[in-house]
């Protein structure tokens, strides 16, 4: 069950400091609880003055101190500037889309939404039983003994660490793969688990989020390359189908329970991390971490970026390169399938999460629509920190430095928490 929503924090008004002089990210820190219900309302009605002025492409000086000032004490929430996007670049891409684009297409991957009308999306509500229902699904996962097996790695490990091949089992008699890396000078300090895309992974990440970590990379379900599992498609198009007929076969739940019976295999290889393991997921992996981030009570704080899953009622009304594609499509023949996926609402799930979560929505992301990345961020019910980037699932100008700041962002959040 969800654990019970901390106070309200004292408002905290954070200027901007000389150093944030990146052209391609907003970061707002938006510390929020379940309670401050009076707060969220102020929220929605104070946001606007800041979020009409980056609509409209005005210089970021029109967002200096005085409007941050007077957004985070009409908030009740810390404000933080961090350079700013310029809408005229993520619009450019309507006019000349990638080519991955060209099977669809010129479109606008905003999907007609500004800054103020993202903050303003609020996650669907939650079925009667939905807490029940996925209580229920946790607790069968911790049920299951992982039996982790690892040994030492062909691949070449990241720079600094030792890298092993593990395997372990989850839900449904399955057996998933991925792979573990410990700091080469034996100094462990927090573990951390990180998810993928859709897809899978081939290999571990470079570099780490945070130093001196236990990090376990593992594939989901029917994902590559240590997952592909017998009677799941691989692929995403089709993955995001399987079992969507019925809410105890869908496979987001099972991916869900990857990912709690991840958390049980990481702390079984190395115990020193229990009590101090986050959660760090992108797009696939953003949505099922926030499916299952409230009922797992030994992550202390997840990092979210550009997350899908979220808000189904808007989702599988817009046309996308993505999974949602195909979810979209089987909806349109098969509208009963709704009352499945508001089971699987990564928004509507985000209400329920109380760790302190840093989120990075996009504001243009032709594959996961901004809307219901947005209304994920926008509902997360503990302490947040949202980092607004300029696109998802493509490139833009400015995108190196706009990856590099979201890197910062994500490992001064985790070493905070």
């Amino acid at each position: 069950m969800p654990r019970a929503v901390p106070s309200p924090r004292s408002p905290r008004v954070l200027r901007p400091s000389a150093s944030c002089a990146f052209s391609c990210a907003l970061l707002l820190v938006l510390h929020a609880s379940s309670r401050a219900a009076k707060r969220r309302r102020d929220a929605d009605r104070g946001t606007p003055a800041a979020a009409r002025a980056f609509g409209r492409g005005e210089a970021s000086a029109a967002l200096g101190a005085r409007t941050i000032s007077s957004l985070g004490t009409a908030t009740g929430t810390a404000v933080r500037l961090h350079g700013l996007p310029d809408p005229r670049n993520v619009r450019s891409f309507h006019h000349r889309p990638p080519r991955s684009w060209a099977r669809m297409g010129a479109m606008d991957p905003t999907y007609g939404y500004t800054i103020d009308s993202l903050l303003a999306i609020r996650p669907p509500n939650a079925p009667a039983d939905f807490a029940q229902y996925w209580g229920a699904r946790y607790a069968q996962a911790r049920d299951i003994r992982p039996m982790p097996v690892i040994r030492p790695s062909a691949q070449p490990a990241p720079p600094a660490t030792r890298l092993y091949d593990v395997e372990f089992s989850t839900t449904d008699g399955l057996r998933l793969g991925g792979w573990l890396t410990l700091p080469a000078d034996g100094r462990v300090e927090r573990g951390l688990v990180v998810s993928h895309g859709y897809g899978g992974r081939l290999e571990p990440e470079r570099v780490a989020p945070v130093e001196h970590a236990a990090v376990l990379y593992a594939c989901a379900r029917g994902m590559g390359a240590r997952s592909l599992t017998d009677g799941i498609p691989a692929v995403a198009e089709r993955h995001v189908l399987h079992g969507i007929a019925d809410r105890e076969t869908y496979v987001h739940g099972g991916c869900a329970a990857d990912v709690w019976c991840s958390v049980s295999a990481l702390t079984e290889l190395v115990p020193a991390v229990a009590g101090r393991v986050a959660y760090v997921g992108g797009s696939f992996g953003g949505g099922i971490g926030a499916l299952a981030l409230p009922w797992e009570d030994r992550i202390s704080a997840a990092c979210l970026s550009i997350p899908s899953f979220g808000h189904h009622p808007v989702r599988v009304t817009l046309p996308c390169t993505g999974s949602g594609e195909s979810v979209r499509r089987h909806v349109e023949a098969h509208p009963e399938a709704m009352d499945v996926l508001q089971y699987f609402d990564a928004a509507t799930a985000a209400t329920m999460i109380t760790v302190p979560t840093h989120v990075a929505p996009a504001l243009a992301d032709p594959a996961v629509p901004p809307p219901g990345q947005f209304a994920i961020a926008n509902g997360l019910g503990g302490e947040r920190e949202v980092f607004v980037r300029a696109t998802g699932h493509m490139d833009h100008p400015g995108a190196p430095e706009e990856a590099e700041a979201l890197r910062a962002s994500q490992r001064d959040f985790l070493a905070r928490t």
